[in-house]
């Protein structure tokens, strides 16, 4: 299970999902995908840096509640996985 961290940055916020993609999917995410998320990332940081620069918005307050929903998301699905696993374990020693 994940260790709750606070996630302040855009890119703690992409890592962050690409840990929930890879817990999902049982995969990791293509060297080309990771890329071009993180070429996305640095656009969404710039274009939200400047929101919270001429705005009232605050930016950290929004990704450190998505980073939490991603993070809960994932031990979520990592709590399912491992009972998922115990339970198909016990049937089959049952059986």
């Amino acid at each position: 299970m994940t260790t709750a961290t606070a996630i302040t940055t855009a890119s703690e916020l992409i890592a962050a999902g690409e840990a929930l993609y890879t817990e999902v999917s049982g995969g990791t995410v293509s060297t080309k995908a990771a890329s071009n998320i993180n070429n996305v990332g640095s656009i969404a940081s710039v274009a939200l840096s400047l929101l919270e620069n001429n705005t009232t918005f605050d930016i950290a307050t929004l990704i450190s509640g998505i980073g939490g929903v991603i993070v809960g998301t994932t031990e979520i699905v990592q709590v399912f996985k491992k009972t998922t696993t115990a339970t198909t374990t016990t049937t089959t020693a049952a059986s």
